[in-house]
């Protein structure tokens, strides 16, 4: 290699070292924005302007989803509230937690809420994709007019493509209604580890669902 040739590669080598620590420092300043972006983007539930026939709780945050549920019901924002059956975990097959559903009824009786404006559907569910299956066959089955999926907040944007997918023409049938969670939000996720393991999973998980 001649000495211009050298000074030319020596030059480049200069620029992009120069031009990759700039980008790197204007990342870590602009972190706490650019994850705060992320996180609000996972957020995209719908909006519900009147009363729906059924609040559905998907499977997961116990501690919110279901008292949601409940605050609709007696709000008069549904007529009924429903849950779905999850497989035992561990914990549950050892008798240490109660199963899904048992957690779900004892919820709803302590929000008031009467047995019989509780359903249970059918089957027994293991990801949100099962969920949506089987919420599709209760709207299809039953005279059921709209229904409200109550999930967390970060799981909206996923739920919604898997609503899509799943129901189809159906779709409208079936609103997505997210659930601020307990100690962290979109805003400031990162800041806690329960925040970094649940989004850092949604937005794998979104991932893999935008590659299919």
């Amino acid at each position: 290699m001649n000495a211009v040739g050298k000074t030319r590669r020596a030059r480049w080598r200069r620029w992009a070292v120069t031009s990759s620590l700039t980008l790197a420092v204007c990342l870590y300043l602009a972190r706490n924005s650019l994850l705060a972006s992320a996180g609000v983007w996972l957020v995209t539930d719908d909006r519900m302007t009147e009363p729906v026939d059924c609040a559905i709780v998907l499977g997961g945050a116990a501690e919110t989803r279901p008292f949601f549920a409940a605050s609709l019901y007696q709000a008069g924002w549904c007529h009924r509230v429903a849950y779905l059956e999850t497989v035992d975990s561990p914990a549950t097959r050892d008798g240490l937690v109660p199963t899904h559903g048992t957690l779900m009824r004892a919820v709803f009786a302590d929000c008031g809420i009467p047995d019989q404006s509780v359903v249970r559907l059918s089957g027994v569910v293991n990801s949100t994709r099962d969920e949506f299956e089987r919420i599709a066959e209760f709207v299809d089955r039953t005279d059921t007019g709209i229904c409200a999926v109550i999930t967390s907040d970060f799981h909206t944007r996923r739920c919604q493509r898997v609503r899509d997918r799943v129901l189809g023409q159906n779709r409208h049938r079936v609103l997505i209604l997210g659930v601020p969670t307990d100690g962290f939000g979109p805003e400031n996720w990162w800041q806690f580890r329960g925040g970094v393991h649940r989004y850092a999973a949604e937005f794998i998980k979104l991932g893999r669902d935008l590659l299919r």
